[in-house]
């Protein structure tokens, strides 16, 4: 009887280190995760993005530049200063953006990550100029996922900007979105960016994904096992 007592207490210390094993592997794989999403994934694309036009590192614009932009619509490093000077520095020395907070879609598509952005002059903190209602210059800064990882479609960056600046505060323009093309053309750039049927706009709030939530889960799992590792010991000390 004892033997079997005995048998039947290593087997459950063993299934328990097991989960604890799998329980920390869990838990590495999200701090894995959380840190790619961290450096390279589509919001630090977003926020190096958003640092490079305020700083004017042209270099850095075009690194994150979508393959697509370059290769197929003639996004150069002279036609991205061009269309920045344009849209943003032409109307202040240093520009500053903020992440516009309102409604909009909330659909998850299976590519796109959508921030609407607000441009102002940094020394007065007033928008830039625009015909839009609401009288904030906005554009849209879509990342997509590509070959080379995440990436910014310039070409639609530029294109929102007439879009949201300019044509659409316009309703007596017909055809807004070729009026919008043909300034984007302007500029060099031979096309846009084919857009998603569905849009995901990115508010400042935090999204849980499934990945840190089980990571949480084993966290908590590995850490009450632990625990019970240390008392079991300190009864067996006794």
């Amino acid at each position: 009887m004892r033997s079997i007592t005995s048998h039947a207490v290593n087997q459950w210390r063993l299934r328990r280190r097991l989960a604890l094993g799998v329980a920390g592997m869990v838990c590495l794989w999200a701090i894995i995760h959380a840190y790619l999403v961290k450096t390279r994934g589509p919001e630090a694309v977003f926020q190096r993005f958003i640092s490079a036009i305020k700083q004017k590192d042209i270099d850095q614009v075009y690194a994150l530049t979508a393959p697509l932009d370059k290769a197929d619509f003639g996004v150069t490093k002279e036609i991205i200063a061009k269309s920045l000077d344009a849209l943003l520095y032409k109307h202040a020395s240093r520009v500053d953006a903020s992440v516009f907070r309102g409604p909009g879609p909330i659909d998850f598509p299976p590519d796109w990550r959508i921030w609407r952005v607000l441009w102002v002059d940094a020394a007065t903190e007033r928008s830039l100029p625009t015909l839009n209602q609401t009288k904030q210059c906005l554009t849209s800064v879509s990342v997509v996922p590509t070959d080379e990882g995440w990436r910014v479609a310039f070409s639609d960056f530029v294109n929102s900007y007439f879009r949201q600046n300019i044509v659409n505060p316009q309703p007596n323009i017909r055809n807004p979105q070729g009026h919008a093309l043909r300034s984007v053309r302007q500029l060099g750039i031979r096309d846009v960016y084919p857009e998603p049927k569905i849009y995901h706009f990115i508010y400042p709030r935090k999204e849980y994904s499934l990945i840190e939530t089980l990571g949480v889960i084993a966290a908590i799992v590995l850490l009450a096992g632990i625990v019970w590792e240390v008392r079991e010991k300190q009864r067996q000390s006794v």
